[in-house]
């Protein structure tokens, strides 16, 4: 079996335009920023929790895949297709929380940026 690694993300442009969007979730408050470039193509999620914690190493992990995968093409709906839905039991057995998980409010907020189209 060869090993070809045929799609390469285009690299990240200096400069970005995006807005930030907060969700609470079981650990607190999760910041999503998507960022845009001068085309209007999403090429850059960040991900920061709130100062009430959260796992940073995982949304961080899951920023850096998102946006990897944005920037080698997969298509957004495609991308918002396996997170949005994915639950966390802190977000779960919290009340008031909107949000099944940190995943689900990422693909949330792709939905949104990307109906704004």
């Amino acid at each position: 079996m060869s090993n070809h690694n045929t799609i390469s993300p285009i690299p990240r442009p200096e400069i970005l335009n995006g807005y930030t969007q907060k969700f609470n979730i079981g650990c607190g408050n999760l910041y999503v920023t998507i960022n845009k470039d001068e085309h209007n193509n999403i090429l850059e999620i960040i991900i920061k929790p709130g100062k009430d914690g959260g796992c940073q190493s995982n949304v961080e992990a899951l920023a850096r895949m998102a946006s990897l995968a944005l920037r080698a093409g997969v298509k957004i709906d495609a991308i918002i297709d396996q997170l949005v839905g994915i639950r966390c039991l802190s977000c779960i057995r919290r009340d008031g929380v909107k949000v099944l998980s940190c995943s689900d409010a990422v693909g949330r907020a792709l939905k949104s940026i990307n109906s704004e189209k």
